[in-house]
């Protein structure tokens, strides 16, 4: 019989993650598997010497605002079916397809 004991799911928080969040809480009753829940918020990039001019926000500050931001929506409670299943929630800053 399989086996399943962590059911890892990349969200990109959007209504479409939360039908995979769905799918993932339906194998995981199932298996009484964990679902590990992954964003990761990629580097700020912008134009060159758009944040130079000595700006007041900086292109740090908006970096921490998208990580909030982030934390914030992954800390929203999981769609219904999350009910008596583990889930953990990861928040990572990067690259994801460079993730080590």
């Amino acid at each position: 019989m399989l086996t399943i004991q962590k059911i890892l799911v990349p969200v990109v928080l959007t209504e479409t993650s939360r039908q995979v969040m769905r799918q993932a809480a339906w194998f995981a009753y199932r298996f009484h598997a964990e679902i590990i829940l992954l964003h990761v918020v990629p580097p700020l990039s912008y134009l060159a010497g758009a944040f130079e001019r000595g700006d007041e926000i900086t292109a740090r500050d908006l970096h921490a605002q998208a990580v909030r931001r982030a934390q914030q929506d992954l800390d929203r409670p999981g769609p219904p079916e999350f009910d008596g299943i583990v889930v953990t929630r990861e928040l990572l800053r990067g690259d994801a397809t460079s993730a080590k």
